[in-house]
């Protein structure tokens, strides 16, 4: 063999000096067995993990407090108690609001959390027993509501929810069917956190499809504004004459000159009917043809209402009703309108007519036929 091979085998056989024997299990241990160096970084690597756990825990235990001192300064210069904070904060937490700042400084994200709940607890109030916690706890919030001037639209706004409606405004409540729309006139009579009550027009009673647990689509408009506001809501209850309905949040703005208005001309026969009150007519209780008649062309049509010249002169404080035999390519037979604007041109009156009363699904079958006119006579 090679001298140099021989050499190394020659080391590599070396007899073991004595000296190493007794920390040898210590630098090769048996397997299965650890070392006190093993352990030793074991522990250091576990203290370090609980140091960072335990630093993280004090750091979000800080930020949440800080925010907490935040949102409680905020809400004290609101003029906020104590209690009503520390339930505003719980609240906060429980629905898990990413910035609870926004509670005391935006109607629509307070609405959209706290009005969320308060229609949650007042349904659950009302199906089981009432609770007197759950009472206090939807007083307390309208409180805050009231203290922060959330109860009533800001000036130049649109409104919310109906938790910023008054008392006496009218609503009207139609009924979800496939097959026939049916719609309800009442006042707002009672409103708070939770519930809005509603009575029915004088004279007029509360329907059989206005029971408990029914969908009915709610609408109504503010002044003489032609923006009207729609919101699903459902019935919870009716008793002594007062309908009880969940609050509407979102509400769907409609504004009827923003509608689609198509161009056209078509004959329509009107029948005119002295006004008596804000309240648009009952035509069931109407003897119709013995009401004067109005002819006229219709100039233009929208889901909102009309221009129809005519060259008669009428009185623009009447209400107009759209013949229930009218004909034509759109559905207006017995549609109840009110003038909106009247302009005289030598012999012939322009009327501007604004459509009052108009159930969501005849709005909408209105719409479909206009857009549908409008493809026909494009090809």
């Amino acid at each position: 063999p090679d001298p140099a091979d021989a050499h190394a085998i020659k080391h590599v056989t070396k007899p073991m000096s004595e000296a190493y024997r007794e920390i040898l299990p210590y630098l090769r241990p048996e397997p299965g067995e650890l070392t006190w160096l093993a352990l030793a970084a074991s522990g250091l690597l576990l203290g370090i993990l609980g140091c960072c756990a335990a630093l993280s825990l004090w750091a979000r235990f800080r930020r949440a407090s800080h925010r907490r001192r935040f949102f409680c300064r905020a809400a004290g210069k609101a003029g906020l108690s104590g209690r009503q904070q520390r339930l505003l904060w719980r609240l906060a937490q429980r629905l898990r609001v990413r910035d609870p700042h926004l509670l005391l400084t935006s109607p629509s994200a307070f609405e959209r959390h706290i009005g969320g709940y308060a229609t949650h607890l007042a349904g659950s109030e009302l199906l089981r027993r009432p609770g007197r916690k759950r009472r206090e706890v939807l007083d307390t919030l309208a409180h805050i509501r009231r203290r922060l001037d959330f109860d009533l639209p800001r000036p130049g706004r649109s409104p919310v929810s109906t938790r910023q409606l008054t008392e006496g405004q009218i609503l009207e409540l139609d009924r979800v069917h496939p097959e026939r729309s049916t719609s309800w006139r009442g006042r707002v009579a009672r409103t708070d956190e939770g519930v809005l009550r509603l009575v029915p027009e004088a004279g007029r009673g509360v329907p059989k499809w206005l029971k408990r647990g029914a969908q009915v689509e709610g609408r109504f408009g503010m002044g003489n504004s032609p923006v009207q506001y729609c919101f699903q809501t459902q019935v919870l209850g009716e008793k002594g004459g007062e309908v009880a309905i969940s609050h509407g949040y979102p509400l769907e703005r409609q504004d009827d000159r923003g509608m689609f208005r198509l161009k056209t001309e078509f004959s329509v026969e009107l029948l005119t009917l002295p006004r008596e009150g804000e309240d648009p007519p009952d035509l069931k209780g109407l003897d119709l043809p013995s009401c004067p008649r109005l002819r006229g062309r219709a100039g233009d049509i929208s889901g909102g209402g009309m221009r129809v010249q005519v060259t008669t002169s009428v009185d623009t404080d009447s209400w107009l009703i759209v013949h229930p035999d009218q004909k034509g390519p759109f559905p207006i037979a017995g549609v109840v309108a009110e003038i909106a604007q009247a302009t005289r041109h030598g012999s012939r009156w322009d009327l501007h007519l604004r459509f009052v009363g108009l159930s969501s699904d005849r709005r909408d079958n209105l719409m479909g036929s206009l857009f549908a006119h409008q493809m026909k006579t494009a090809c």
